[in-house]
């Protein structure tokens, strides 16, 4: 899935449709309701607001063909305006910053072209923003180096002695 995630047309397309409703599927029978629908308002989440504009959340938001064409136009002139900011010699906080605002200036577009419906539509689309800071990082420890017939360039090394340091 992950070498057909670009893919849009021929023999690829139609394999990425076949896992995904496989995946989908799989998904489906491991996780609660609740667990699936939070794991579908994180991928809307995550598809940021061109992903509005694709299946099936235009049709879950009603779109018109004519938001969808001014959508599309803001997703366009946003993605210019970031592009041209990513490639500035500005430090990288600036980049960053400058980056941020004009999403939510694309966000704030869009969601004027939206009516009320819509917009409450969308919130129940992404849900809850999610607070990455919660997320504890997993770390697994390297196991120790055993049979090893011979060591190069050092003496024989033992992982507890290497904790914390970066080791080729």
């Amino acid at each position: 899935l992950w070498l057909l995630r670009d893919v849009s047309a021929g023999p690829g397309a139609v394999e990425k449709a076949e896992l995904l409703a496989t995946m989908e599927r799989d998904l489906g029978s491991l996780l609660q309701p609740t667990q699936l629908d939070r794991l579908q308002q994180l991928v809307a989440r995550a598809r940021g607001w061109p992903g509005i504009t694709a299946e099936p959340s235009a049709t879950r938001l009603k779109l018109t063909a004519l938001q969808i064409d001014k959508i599309t136009a803001i997703n366009t002139k946003t993605l210019g305006e970031i592009q041209r900011v990513a490639l500035s010699n500005d430090a990288p906080a600036a980049r960053n910053a400058a980056m941020q605002k004009l999403r939510t200036q694309e966000g704030t577009a869009i969601q004027k072209l939206l009516s009320s419906d819509q917009r409450q539509a969308l919130r129940q689309l992404v849900g809850a923003a999610y607070d990455l800071s919660n997320v504890q990082p997993l770390y697994y420890e390297a196991p120790d180096l055993e049979q090893v017939d011979a060591w190069l360039n050092s003496q024989p090394l033992e992982m507890s002695r290497l904790r914390g340091r970066v080791v080729a």
